[in-house]
């Protein structure tokens, strides 16, 4: 703005100073240096809160974006003991599950039975019989645990 002519007030982001140069005598409007003419506290302020909202908007999408990425990936857990469920089925298993609890001992006493003569033939180093008895101690395992748990 070096025009020459004299105002009474200066324009945004210019302030009145007296001149340095040998050619003006006098007041003249001086750019004061900072961005945009705002102040250096102002321009911080600004700054400080662009750079957060930038920081945030930044680590909101990335978290959104990993969030999706992980539901992607994890398998889909389909509620097999909901009670919304009462198919003819369904209701047979617990039906007969009612009529096997009352002897839910008698199963633990042949798992434990089982068990028993797993170790014995471990002692004896014969594999090949525990191998056929595996099953029967996954199955009682099994069974157990079914009777055990509330419905």
């Amino acid at each position: 703005m070096h025009t020459r002519r004299c105002v009474d007030t200066c324009p945004f982001g210019h302030i009145r100073k007296w001149s340095t140069v040998v050619d003006y005598i006098g007041e003249m409007c001086q750019h004061n240096g900072n961005f945009l003419g705002l102040s250096t506290n102002a321009l911080a302020v600004i700054v400080g809160v662009a750079t957060g909202t930038i920081l945030c908007v930044v680590f909101i999408s990335t978290a959104v974006v990993y969030i999706k990425y992980r539901r992607k990936k994890m398998p889909v857990i389909s509620d097999t003991a909901s009670d919304i469920d009462d198919s003819p089925e369904k209701k047979d298993f617990l039906k007969q599950l009612e009529t096997l609890r009352p002897y839910a001992d008698n199963y633990l006493d042949m798992l434990n039975d089982t068990r028993r003569q797993i170790r014995e033939l471990h002692r004896e180093g014969d594999n090949g019989a525990i191998s056929a008895y595996r099953p029967v101690v996954r199955d009682l395992a099994k069974i157990l645990l079914l009777l055990n748990r509330s419905l």
